[in-house]
């Protein structure tokens, strides 16, 4: 595929990764079907999960999650890993836990909240027949390549989109850190893909999906 010397993929990842164990390539794309997810005491629906950190790279991050929830009806609570900080407005109740039970918390939500993350993989699986219908944030990675067109996708869609860059202290490519603009340091970025993003944005497709769903 090229990935990431020769610039965006022209193929979702799913059609590489079948082209890699020898099958045909998907003009729609198969969604996993979970059939059994560790039992877990899960809020009383409806309720928001919010998975606002992405390990891969701090060029997926999006900081101003904590405006976002002041402006939603529902409780919002977070998933990821037990150091990570705690978003403000968001409930951490479940942050720590396995995979598995992150994923149980996921498939009850009425929708999720996140970024490029393995949390957006999972909005694709299917739970008992239903999709995750989700809001994804995208900044150094490409939507066609790993999006999915049930959840809404937004990107400020910058030139410079998408870039891949990684912590430059363990990429093993090497770009170093992002120049847009420059100055910034990878632990405190100020990535313009993100930057370029509003708030309100996020809200209002958020209130807008939220008023698709029955619940």
């Amino acid at each position: 595929m090229g990935y990431p010397q020769n610039g965006p993929m022209v193929k979702h990842l799913i059609n590489y990764f079948a082209l890699d164990m020898g099958l045909s390539e998907f003009k729609i794309l198969p969604s996993l079907e979970v059939r059994s997810l560790p039992r877990i005491a899960v809020p009383q629906a409806p309720y928001i999960t919010l998975h606002p950190k992405a390990g891969w790279s701090m060029y997926k991050n999006f900081d101003r999650w904590d405006e976002v929830i002041k402006h939603l009806d529902l409780p919002v609570y977070q998933i990821g890993q037990g150091n990570e900080p705690v978003v403000s407005g968001a409930n951490p109740e479940y942050m720590g836990r396995s995979l598995c039970e992150a994923m149980a918390l996921m498939s009850h939500a009425t929708c999720h909240l996140g970024v490029d993350s393995f949390s957006n993989h999972v909005t694709h699986f299917s739970f008992q027949g239903r999709k995750i219908p989700s809001v994804i944030l995208w900044g150094s990675t490409q939507i066609s390549a790993s999006g999915y067109d049930h959840n809404i996708n937004i990107s400020a869609n910058l030139p410079c989109q998408p870039c891949f860059r990684e912590d430059p202290k363990i990429s093993a490519d090497p770009r170093g850190m992002c120049p847009n603009p420059a100055g910034q340091t990878y632990e405190n970025p100020r990535h313009a893909c993100m930057a370029a993003i509003s708030t309100q944005s996020v809200i209002e497709a958020t209130k807008n999906l939220l008023s698709r769903l029955k619940f």
